[in-house]
């Protein structure tokens, strides 16, 4: 009996996935004269599970206006106030959808950026899970060398999606025009693809957690009695 229960262990462990590992969903590290010319900027996009999913890779809201630079995609005219409107439509967008029969779960979001001297000093992720109202973590404040950030996107919130919109909102620039850009170096959101499990799967998940349940109380009841 325990051989069996500990083999419905290994394959609730295969069903539900618990060994995949975190990879790159899609990334880009935006190389190239002027990406800022195409509005979603596509080359270079890579991903661990091309075949598993779309990427539109980055784009722009219509409240800013891109700025011609090389290896970056940049834009300025962010908004000068200190609280976020989305009505603005200050932002950089990516959308991410699964192919049929698949979902994904998102651990993280993770960028290279830089703002010039009068460029929004406050950026702020936001999805299209709840349409955009809320944002996910805390403010990233912004810097005028190249900086990494990470937005921590491991919470349920992103589990088991199979098509969402991010926006990276920008505001609180010194200046909308005059040396008011932020340029975006690189970005990659990383989790797991996984086929959405069929219903056969979910049953035997649980039937077997039943089983592992009852196995774990007999066994509490025989130490019980033994002590």
């Amino acid at each position: 009996m325990k051989a069996k229960i500990l083999l419905i262990g290994c394959m609730l462990s295969a069903l539900t996935g618990a060994d995949a590992s975190a990879a790159v969903i899609t990334m880009n590290p935006i190389t190239g004269a002027k990406p800022n010319t195409s509005n979603p900027y596509t080359t270079g996009i890579s991903s661990d599970y091309a075949s598993l999913l779309t990427a539109t890779g980055i784009g722009r809201g219509a409240g800013i206006t891109g700025v011609n630079m090389n290896d970056t995609y940049s834009a300025n005219g962010f908004a000068t106030g200190g609280t976020l409107n989305t009505a603005n439509n200050d932002y950089f967008t990516f959308t991410i959808t699964a192919n049929p029969g698949y979902q994904i779960d998102f651990s993280d979001f993770t960028f290279n950026g830089l703002r010039l001297v009068n460029g929004p000093s406050s950026l702020a992720l936001r999805s299209s899970l709840d349409g955009y109202a809320s944002n996910i973590g805390t403010v990233v404040a912004t810097s005028t060398s190249a900086t990494t950030h990470t937005v921590d996107l491991s919470g349920t919130d992103f589990l088991d999606v199979t098509d969402v919109t991010f926006r990276l909102y920008g505001y609180n620039a010194t200046n909308n025009f005059g040396q008011g850009q932020y340029s975006v170096n690189s970005y990659e959101f990383n989790g797991t693809v996984e086929a959405v499990p069929e219903p056969q799967s979910l049953a035997l998940v649980g039937v077997g957690s039943l089983l592992m349940f009852g196995y774990l109380r007999r066994t509490r009841k025989e130490a019980d009695a033994v002590a």
